[in-house]
């Protein structure tokens, strides 16, 4: 099961409204295009919606908008759907085992949550239009996964059948092309003006304390039917992202997960997968090879510092700060069970960098650091550390 997209995107520094008022209007938009009649504004509509929600017995609290409603009527009518679906609005820490959870509880009382929750709703919502398009489970799965992993930790989910953990998956006959095995191979495949993106090479990573942390960034083995095991997420804007899928295997048929205005496109290594209109022009750079057309030049100051090739997790962000325009995080397990992690910025003003980075160096090893520097070479300020997993992860700089 995909995780939220953690690292350093910008975007997660929204606070929570901010994020509730995205979602509503990408759904309301979503739903006004695709020609789901909500019962804004319509009589009838809305005397048939409090019909059914009086025969449902909802609560007052469910009539808080009319899409709402209709969320909890599709909740109330299809609990075994919703329950196999995650929730992405940061629920877990009440106890949430699903998304079910927002809007019933186990013994089937209904709760409030969801009706404070654009998240919640929102969820729902494309999980009735997807289910009415015929499309399965854990493609559902695998889109609502893609649309709010980057919101907040995921609940689980239910569906009467168990998860095989990643580590359980045989892993040892797949692998990547020399094409595409790090961040840098997939920046040159996508085209220009991308502000976020990350990758994964889960072969790389098999057997570490890095594995579990990454491979629920991944898409689930269910979509495809077979693991993802190199995958690029990128971004052009909140709504706007593509991805590079590699399954490290040509003896299968897969088949593409098309749809609601995402194309997918198997024939090739690496899959493509994303928004129509992205999937379109990646194929056409990936045709050409025409590499200063891709978005790698916006980034390659930093990942020939770092040497990105080495590192089997990393990420980039045109994060405009004081100091700079463009931040890399690269992770890659070590021998001896500890992690290496890497950050690297582009620096635009030498003097506005903080002492706090240079003085987090002295305090290092009270931390737990097992080494750490920081050095400056040309434009690009590196700090590379080595660590437990946990204390790499949470050393923000």
């Amino acid at each position: 099961m995909a995780k939220k997209r953690t690292n350093t995107h910008t975007k997660k520094k929204q606070d929570k409204s901010q994020i509730n008022k995205q979602i509503m209007l990408v759904v309301v938009v979503g739903i006004l295009s695709a020609g789901i009649f909500i019962g804004f504004g319509n009589s009838k509509t809305n005397a048939d919606d409090n019909e059914l929600a009086s025969s449902l017995n909802l609560p007052g609290y469910a009539y808080s908008s009319p899409i709402t409603l209709k969320a909890y009527e599709y909740t109330a009518l299809n609990p075994q759907i919703i329950d196999q679906v995650p929730c992405y609005c940061g629920c877990g820490g009440l106890g949430h085992e699903s998304l079910l959870n927002c809007f019933m509880t186990d013994d089937g009382e209904y709760d409030n949550h969801a009706s404070q929750c654009d998240i919640c709703v929102g969820e729902v919502i494309k999980i009735k239009k997807m289910y009415e398009d015929g499309l399965s489970i854990d493609v559902i799965r695998a889109n609502i996964d893609n649309d709010y992993r980057k919101y907040a930790d995921p609940t689980g989910y239910r569906d009467g059948s168990s998860v095989t953990p990643a580590s359980a998956v045989d892993l040892s006959g797949l692998s990547l092309t020399e094409e595409f095995d790090s961040l840098s191979d997939g920046l040159k495949m996508t085209p220009y003006g991308l502000n976020w993106a990350r990758f994964i090479n889960i072969n790389g990573i098999a057997g570490t304390p890095l594995e579990s942390y990454a491979s629920e960034m991944v898409q689930p083995t269910g979509f495809y039917g077979t693991p993802v095991v190199g995958m690029l997420s990128a971004d052009y804007s909140a709504t706007s992202w593509i991805e590079l899928h590699d399954i490290g295997r040509t003896d299968v048929t897969v088949q593409p997960n098309n749809g609601n205005g995402m194309t997918n496109i198997v024939t090739g290594r690496p899959f493509i997968y994303g928004h129509s209109g992205n999937v379109a022009r990646t194929a056409e750079l990936l045709g050409s090879g025409d590499v200063e057309q891709s978005s790698y030049p916006i980034y390659q100051s930093v990942l020939v510092a770092v040497n990105d090739e080495s590192y089997n997790f990393a990420s980039v962000t045109t994060e405009i700060i004081a100091f700079s325009d463009v931040k890399y995080t690269g992770l890659k397990p070590l021998d001896n069970g500890k992690i290496e992690k890497v950050v690297a910025y582009h620096i635009t003003d030498e003097v506005s960098i903080p002492r706090s980075i240079y003085d987090a160096q002295k305090t290092s090893v009270a931390r737990g650091f097992d080494s750490y520097e920081v050095t400056l070479d040309n434009d690009v300020l590196i700090i590379k550390m080595v660590s437990d997993l946990s204390t790499a992860l949470n050393e923000n700089v």
